[in-house]
Formats: structure tokens, C-alpha cells, sequence
């Protein structure tokens, strides 16, 4: 089964891609955006 774990919170992302996406959300809570 996968785990997966929501972010509460608002950011902004420099593009509308994957890696920049990941950036922005690592800001508020470093790895919480990820799937395990």
C-alpha cells in the first residue's frame, strides 16, 4: 500500500513543473509532499 501525506499550506512555484514544484514544498515541510 502506498502512504501518502497532504501539505496544508500555500506556496508559490517558480515554473509548473515537477522539480520546481518539489522545491516550493520542500520549503514548508522538507519530504511531507512524497509518497512512500
Amino acid at each position: 500500500m502506498t502512504v501518502c501525506r497532504g501539505i496544508r499550506g500555500a506556496t508559490t512555484a517558480d515554473a509548473n513543473t515537477e522539480e520546481a514544484i518539489h522545491t516550493a514544498t520542500d520549503r514548508i515541510g522538507p519530504s511531507s509532499h512524497r509518497c512512500q
